[in-house]
């Protein structure tokens, strides 16, 4: 079960992502190597968060028989990115 499955779920996406955004950046503009690490295991926990929640959301959002398609697209655009 999903730590995040009690909350409303755009929430979730939407702090994740600003999250994600706040520590890639910060990685960008990391003054040393530490800093760095740091940034990028921010960057992991908030993808690992948007993850199951875009899933989730694809899911509720499309018809029944077009579940497999919105699963599809979600899981194609992680691994594009």
């Amino acid at each position: 079960m999903c730590w995040t499955s009690a909350l409303d779920k755009k929430r979730v996406l939407l702090f994740a992502t600003l999250g994600l955004l706040i520590s890639n950046l910060l990685a960008v503009w990391a003054p040393g190597y530490g800093v760095l690490v740091l940034a990028r295991i921010a960057a992991a926990l908030c993808a690992a968060a948007i993850t199951p929640v875009a899933a989730a959301v694809a899911t509720m959002i499309v018809p029944p028989e077009r579940t497999g398609a919105a699963l599809g697209l979600v899981f194609g655009g992680i691994a594009i990115s």
